[in-house]
């Protein structure tokens, strides 16, 4: 079987900046929603690369950051492996707990990939992508999903974690800011590098939040202020 053979969709995107439109997903904006109901994999493929093909959210009209109205910058449901390949993910924004309540319109202001009840994750995959200059309440960068030989760069977290319930691998992490830690609520990272961070990329099962992440043969480093890892104990499954 040939690669094409694996997707039972593949869409090819061809550079520029797709700014404008979306549909709802989680009560919020979404510039790309992906959904196969049959399970079946899709794949959405801008074949020029990050470089040139963007995913552009926005902020909230009346706030001009976070809100209700924002737009988050791709949401994948209910699918089987579906790929988003070789776009940039920019100025995707959420609700947070203070402008629009907690809870599922708050995941994910660059990738947000969840069943359409908000419940679990499903198994998308966000692959050779830039994901920037992201802000929102939970998992600021990915809520749920895995990223391969992705680049995240300066995404704030205001509420909980810059990487909720994702896997990372092969990955570079800079320049994130805000509350809680980068990786959390059961992410993982596998063979990746952090630098330049301000919060913590992980806190371990022996700190007060229960809610940790995992990095596994990374390279942490640069924290702008305090540890790269806030734990009591070491544990063998973690860095």
């Amino acid at each position: 079987n040939s690669r094409a053979d694996a997707y039972s969709v593949c869409v090819c995107a061809r550079p520029g900046d797709y700014n404008e439109g979306g549909e709802s997903f989680l009560s919020l904006s979404t510039r790309l929603y992906v959904s196969d109901k049959r399970g079946a994999p899709v794949r959405v493929w801008a074949v020029d690369g990050p470089d040139k093909t963007f995913i552009t959210g926005e902020v909230d009209p009346e706030s001009g950051a976070c809100g209700k109205s924002a737009v988050r910058c791709v949401g994948i449901a209910n699918t089987n492996k579906t790929v988003v390949q070789g776009f940039t993910l920019r100025n995707g924004y959420t609700a947070n707990d203070g402008t629009g309540g907690a809870g599922s319109v708050t995941y994910g202001a660059g990738l947000c990939n969840t069943t359409t009840s908000g419940s679990g994750r499903s198994t998308g995959y966000l692959v050779d992508c830039v994901v920037k200059d992201c802000k929102g309440g939970r998992g600021t960068a990915a809520y749920g999903g895995n990223l391969l030989r992705c680049r995240v760069s300066n995404c704030a977290v205001e509420n909980q974690g810059v990487f909720r319930q994702s896997k990372l691998y092969s990955s570079l992490v800079t320049g994130s800011t805000g509350s809680s830690c980068v990786v959390s609520d059961k992410s993982k990272a596998y063979n990746c590098t952090f630098y330049g961070n301000k919060q913590e990329v992980v806190n371990g099962p022996n700190t007060s939040y229960s809610k940790y992440g995992y990095a596994y043969n990374c390279v942490l480093a640069g924290r702008t202020s305090g540890y790269d890892i806030v734990t009591k104990d070491y544990e063998d499954d973690m860095i």
